[in-house]
C-alpha cells in the first residue's frame, strides 16, 4: 500500500464517524429535553425517567467510543506519514474500528431500549385516560 493510500483509508471513515456523532448529540439532546420536561411535571414518573437517564448515560458512552473511534483514525492517518510508525497506523485503525463498533452495539441497545420505554410511557398514558374517563 503506498503512502496516500494509508493516510486516505483512516480519513475517508471520518465522515461516517462524524455523521454518527452528529446524531447521537442530537438524540441526547432531544433525549435531554425530554428528561427535563418529566422532572418538571408534578406526577413525576419515576421509573421512566430513570429509565430515560440510564439511555442518556448509554448515548454518552457511544459518544465517547465515537470520539475515540475518530481520534484513533486521525491519528492513524497522521502516523501513516512516517515510516517508523506503521505500528501506530495498524493499531490506530484497529482501535478506531473497535471503538466503532462498540459504539455501534451500544446505539443498537440504545434503539432496542427506547422502542420498549416508548411503548410502556405510551401503555401508561392511555391508562391513565381510561381511569380518569
Amino acid at each position: 500500500m503506498n503512502l496516500l493510500e494509508q493516510v486516505v483509508l483512516p480519513l475517508s471513515l471520518m465522515p461516517g464517524v462524524g455523521l454518527m456523532i452528529m446524531s447521537t448529540v442530537n438524540l441526547s439532546i432531544y433525549l435531554s429535553q425530554e428528561i427535563q420536561v418529566l422532572l418538571q411535571q408534578t406526577l413525576l414518573e419515576q421509573a421512566l425517567t430513570l429509565k430515560k437517564i440510564q439511555q442518556l448515560k448509554r448515548l454518552n458512552q457511544s459518544l465517547f467510543c465515537l470520539y475515540a473511534s475518530a481520534g484513533a483514525f486521525l491519528s492513524a492517518s497522521i502516523s501513516s506519514l512516517f515510516e517508523d510508525l506503521s505500528w501506530l497506523t495498524r493499531w490506530g485503525i484497529s482501535m478506531g474500528v473497535l471503538t466503532w463498533l462498540i459504539a455501534l452495539v451500544l446505539l443498537i441497545v440504545f434503539a432496542s431500549k427506547a422502542i420498549q420505554i416508548r411503548q410502556h410511557q405510551f401503555q401508561s398514558r392511555l391508562q391513565d385516560r381510561q381511569i380518569s374517563d
